[in-house]
């Protein structure tokens, strides 16, 4: 387990600096917002803007997560090999696939030689596109992608709008108690902001009390598509880690 755990410890200390660094990012508020009034529906409206691509630093850091995650599984398929007593060769590798059929087709060329009740362990977890564990899938074609050119990111979707005493034109009576400091927390619709330019509107406030003193939260997401599409870039790699983790500990047993 030594190797498998130090993959994995890796993977877990890059996520840790992962966080750091997109919150010393977001710090520098790379995202903005204007508002404008839409001349056909009347209905004020915002526009995001970039002020900064996301750094190649933090793009780099997510890879170094994927990549010991994927590292991790293959230092365990080895193992289970070894533990089945036979040799591991150069297909060896934990077997991931993009659909049931091809797993089925090529699961044991990665995995052959391991014992039969670990292969059926992992079997039942369904490292396939679709399957139960779908999460290695993203895990293994994010990692693939990494190794050609960096992942493709952007400002997520916009969780929540902060509107201090000051940016209302107006009572705050009508809207309810707010945060601390006189501050309320409202619904904004917006689609994936995908480039920049996109619009949202924000729902709870009339329009004629919207102005730009407006505090909008983004982050950084993944916009792959057809992998990760618009979930943060953090709790993405988060989630692949637990997952892995998890695969981790059920297969420890037949080592």
């Amino acid at each position: 387990m030594t190797s498998i755990d130090a993959k994995l410890d890796r993977a877990h200390k890059h996520i840790n600096d992962l966080a750091a660094a997109i919150t010393e990012f977001l710090a520098t508020h790379p995202y903005r917002t204007a508002f404008y009034d839409d001349p056909q529906t009347g209905k004020r409206q915002l526009q995001l803007f970039f002020a900064a691509e996301t750094p190649a630093s933090i793009l780099a850091i997510g890879g170094d997560v994927l990549n010991n995650l994927r590292s991790a599984l293959d230092h365990l398929a080895w193992q289970l090999i070894k533990a089945g007593g036979n040799t591991p060769g150069a297909h060896t590798g934990f077997p991931i696939f993009d659909a049931a059929p091809k797993y089925v087709a090529g699961a044991k060329g990665k995995i052959g030689g391991a014992r039969p009740d670990a292969i059926k362990a992992i079997d039942a977890i369904q490292p396939y596109q679709g399957g139960n564990g779908d999460a290695l899938w993203r895990l293994h074609a994010l990692n693939n992608i990494d190794k050609h050119r960096d992942l493709v990111t952007v400002g997520a979707t916009i969780a929540n709008a902060r509107f201090s005493q000051h940016a209302l034109a107006g009572s705050m009576a009508p809207l309810g108690a707010g945060a601390a400091g006189g501050a309320v927390d409202l619904t904004v619709k917006a689609p994936f902001l995908l480039k920049e330019g996109d619009e949202f509107s924000i729902e709870g406030v009339p329009d004629s009390q919207i102005n730009e003193n407006v505090e909008i939260a983004c982050t950084i997401a993944l916009a792959e598509p057809g992998i990760v599409q618009g979930k943060p870039l953090s709790e993405a790699l988060e989630e692949m880690f637990n997952f892995t983790d998890g695969v981790v500990t059920t297969l420890k047993p037949y080592l």
